[in-house]
């Protein structure tokens, strides 16, 4: 038998659906990176991320075990979707949390390209340090002291 690194995305998902739980830490580490970097540049605090990235694929899981995935495209991009959409809620949550925050944070996710977002820091939860000037540029030691 061939192992698992050999297999394709869909044998992976079907060999998991039959009850196999090692198909599902081969994805795993198939995409793991792809999938925490993508929610890290999105939320931009890697205790969140990983936060976010762990619901993935509890969504991911659950998905697969009810057999509601159904292979109309590649599965990097499903999972991916998921977690765009993870973070996305994240945010929405924090607007709930802090309405004035919410014009901020909503004309900053609309000035980006489609599917790239680079959201505020929510600086009421203390998720991003702010900066270090208001001008913009981070002032920088020369050393010399």
């Amino acid at each position: 038998m061939r192992k698992f690194s050999e297999f394709t995305d869909t044998q992976l998902v079907i060999s998991f659906q039959e009850g196999n739980c090692d198909a599902l830490e081969a994805l795993i580490t198939r995409y793991k990176e792809k999938l925490f970097s993508s929610i890290l540049f999105i939320v931009k605090d890697k205790y969140l991320a990983e936060d976010l990235f762990q619901e993935t694929f509890v969504r991911i899981i659950d998905t697969l075990r009810s057999k509601r995935y159904n292979e109309e495209g590649k599965f990097l991009p499903w999972a991916m979707r998921i977690a765009h959409n993870l973070c996305v809620d994240y945010f929405r949550k924090a607007i709930e949390v802090d309405p004035e925050y919410a014009p901020v944070h909503e004309a900053n996710l609309r000035s980006r390209a489609p599917g790239v977002m680079t959201p505020v820091p929510y600086r009421g939860l203390n998720l991003v340090p702010a900066p270090a000037s208001q001008s913009g540029t981070p002032s920088r030691r020369t050393g010399e002291d």
